[in-house]
């Protein structure tokens, strides 16, 4: 939670305190927080909350030209094998 959501809550506090004439903010989630995986309770709330986090500070700076959008990225590995298949074998 501290790396994955807390930092990315610092990382876009520190960026909307420096864009001054619109801009764009790209966060960075997980296929993870849009689906969620069985077994991976802390990862999967914490890329919900990163999915959250975003939409909300879009919503709020919308109107000073800022953009605000994450990507949520699926890289296939022996770990997220393990995730997908307790999660579809529960």
């Amino acid at each position: 939670m501290d790396v994955n959501l807390c930092g990315v809550f610092n990382c876009l506090r520190a960026q909307l305190r420096s864009i001054e004439h619109g801009g764009s903010i790209v966060n960075i989630s997980s296929v993870a927080g849009l689906r969620g995986f069985g077994g991976a309770s802390a990862y999967v709330s914490s890329k919900f909350g990163i999915i959250g986090l975003t939409r909300t500070a879009a919503q709020e700076k919308a109107s000073e030209g800022i953009r605000v959008n994450a990507v949520c990225p699926y890289v296939e590995s022996s770990c997220s094998r393990v995730m997908l298949w307790v999660s579809e074998n529960r």
